[in-house]
């Protein structure tokens, strides 16, 4: 079907759980994952989300994971990344999350996709980020409130052009449906239809598409 309109995929967001007791059969899950995208002509798995544990023991165990997974993930050609919410930017014994996952896992087998919406809503610079881990950050996916850049909270062109100067291009777009969407309600009172919601997502996702395409610094 991507063949046919002439799409390709990149990247895709998939996660296996960590099994200690079943170790071989969770790198089998991973290997057809693994064939999968290759099939597809993929270039990252990107792990959308994990469970991080409680204390930095735990999270230590997490990043030896994502290294074995992304060593079997070379094996492929395809590289392992991971996407972060607010939550990494968390302070655990006196670490930062998102930052100690970087300094842990092994920069051959593992790379982060850093969601600038979500880093700017952790309290922290994405381009501080950029200029930090310069050959960390190979992906950027890219979000604002809704409509991309209409929030006026998130540098985009600062960051682009940082991104750019650090030697990367890929970037994925998301338009997350709002609550005050979900919550939109009709002058009757009636609650807004899926159809009404499905409208104005799509409307959202063609202005954002019109900011990305027009920003003379998004290449």
């Amino acid at each position: 079907l991507c063949d046919k309109h002439g799409l390709s995929i990149v990247s895709t967001h998939t996660s296996i759980g960590m099994d200690p007791n079943n170790e071989a059969g969770v790198m089998a899950q991973w290997r057809k994952v693994f064939e999968g995208l290759k099939t597809m002509g993929a270039k990252y798995c990107v792990i959308p989300g994990f469970g991080l544990g409680s204390n930095l023991k735990e999270l230590k165990a997490v990043c030896d994971y994502f290294n074995k997974v992304g060593k079997l993930g070379k094996e492929y050609g395809i590289m392992l990344g991971y996407h972060n919410h607010a939550h990494e930017y968390e302070v655990r014994e006196g670490e930062c999350v998102w930052e100690y996952m970087i300094e842990n896992t092994n920069p051959e087998y593992v790379f982060f996709q850093m969601d600038v919406y979500w880093t700017t809503r952790g309290g922290h610079n994405p381009v501080d980020y950029l200029k930090q881990y310069p050959d960390r950050i190979k992906m950027l996916h890219i979000k604002d409130d809704f409509v991309i850049g209409e929030s006026g909270k998130i540098d985009f062109e600062a960051i682009f052009k940082q991104f750019y100067k650090n030697g990367y291009k890929d970037f994925v777009v998301e338009i997350e449906t709002p609550r005050t969407l979900r919550n939109k309600t009709n002058a009757d009172g009636s609650k807004y239809t899926q159809d009404q919601i499905a409208e104005e997502m799509f409307q959202a996702a063609k202005k954002s598409a019109e900011y990305l395409q027009n920003a003379k610094f998004v290449k």
